[in-house]
């Protein structure tokens, strides 16, 4: 058995896998475009491009998710059970609309659990998730790859240094070139049964790393860095502890950190100045607060989207002021049922993706991808903004699909 750069090579008959000939699932296609738009629609699409000839971009994707499972209801019914973490969650944050005051931004919460139950419906219409989660990853490298290119050839750097591309919020940039860097390492972790052009391979995924990296840098956010990090150091642990792997593999994700580094250094820009000075953008007295609310009201929490009416140290526009993490939003609006809901299902996600990755490469890069958007959620944006995360909760949730025959 001969080893690649990162992994064990094997072959099909090794792996006692086969290749499926069968043709994909009818609509398979169609889903991914979806799901993937309602994730990441608001990293990519500025607010001008959003209404698509008068019709929302997440109104639209989420009508045709739920047309498709429709189409495909037989399918879910059959894998209904596997469901249950999600429904299970979405019950506990009943308790939050409760005490809601139903602002707008209450609306919006309602709307995206709505849309959570939408996603996990649509994808549990395809069991054979071996496909599901090329499909998606795929997708989303594509994505990554794009805003990559176009932010190092054509970004632009605003006032505060921060490099971004057209009006797009630089933290939603950052986490599409960071998850460039997830999944292009994934597919070097990844066992592969093809012999021919392995160092070309090799060679592009860690050029298409190496610049995706370079790019999160220069948006100057640093949580999306941090998710880069922990995403690739899962996946690492994971791998590394299912084969034997000598030093090779951290020596050359250090080679790879240094390379980055001094990319990142001659490339000009101030985003890593912004990562070296260590400024929190008062999310630290914002967690500070959140917490008092938390001590006086643990049980109940104080509802869903009300934070704005007990905290006025921060101006919002909006009204839409959040913790900007997501475990103490979940918390302090929908108490500790929602609390405890969340961390369930976050837990049952992990494991179940975890084990699916042991003989469905794809299912790695998943992995990394679930634990980038967890991560990413807890120094940026809310439960409505970060979409993602709950894509990939509810992709990793049906990860125990079997496709029935």
């Amino acid at each position: 058995m001969k080893p690649t750069a990162l992994s064990t090579r094997v072959s099909d008959r090794q792996t006692g896998h086969t290749r499926s000939t069968r043709r994909p699932a009818s609509g398979l296609t169609v889903l991914t475009l979806s799901v993937v738009l309602i994730g990441a629609g608001n990293l990519i699409l500025t607010a001008g491009a959003q209404d698509w000839f008068g019709i929302d971009y997440l109104l639209l994707a989420t009508g045709l998710c739920a047309l498709l499972v429709l189409v495909r209801f037989k399918h879910l019914l059959d894998n209904l059970p596997v469901m249950a973490p999600v429904l299970l969650f979405l019950a506990t944050c009943g308790v939050g609309f409760l005490s809601s005051q139903g602002t707008a931004y209450t609306a919006s919460k309602a709307q995206t659990l709505l849309i959570v139950l939408v996603i996990t419906a649509g994808l549990a219409a395809f069991p054979d998730r071996a496909r599901v989660h090329r499909s998606i990853a795929v997708t989303l490298l594509v994505l990554g790859a794009v805003a990559t290119i176009w932010l190092l050839i054509g970004g632009s750097v605003g006032v505060n240094g921060r490099t971004s591309l057209l009006d797009l919020n630089p933290i939603g940039v950052a986490r599409l070139t960071g998850l460039t860097v997830v999944i292009s390492l994934a597919l070097l972790l990844m066992p592969s049964a093809s012999r021919t052009r392995v160092r070309l391979r090799i060679a592009a995924l860690l050029v298409l790393a190496l610049c995706g990296l370079v790019a999160t840098v220069l948006t100057g956010s640093r949580g999306p860095l941090l998710a880069v990090g922990a995403g690739v150091a899962v996946m690492l642990l994971v791998v590394m502890r299912r084969r034997r792997f000598g030093p090779v593999p951290i020596v050359l994700l250090a080679a790879f950190s240094v390379a980055g580094y001094a990319a990142v250094a001659s490339y000009g820009g101030d985003g890593l100045g912004r990562l070296e000075s260590g400024v929190d953008s008062g999310r630290g007295l914002l967690y500070e607060q959140t917490w008092d609310l938390i001590r006086q009201r643990p049980w109940t929490g104080i509802g869903w989207g009300n934070v704005p009416a007990y905290i006025f140290d921060f101006a919002s526009d909006t009204g839409s002021l959040y913790p900007h993490n997501v475990l103490l939003e979940v918390w302090v609006e929908g108490g500790i049922l929602a609390l405890i809901g969340f961390v369930g299902l976050c837990v049952v996600a992990l494991v179940r993706l975890t084990r699916a990755s042991a003989d469905q490469p794809w299912s790695l890069a998943c992995l990394g991808l679930l634990v980038f958007a967890l991560s990413s959620a807890q120094f940026s944006s809310d439960i409505v903004g970060n979409r993602l995360m709950w894509l990939m909760l509810c992709l990793a949730v049906l990860s125990s699909h079997r496709v029935r025959r």
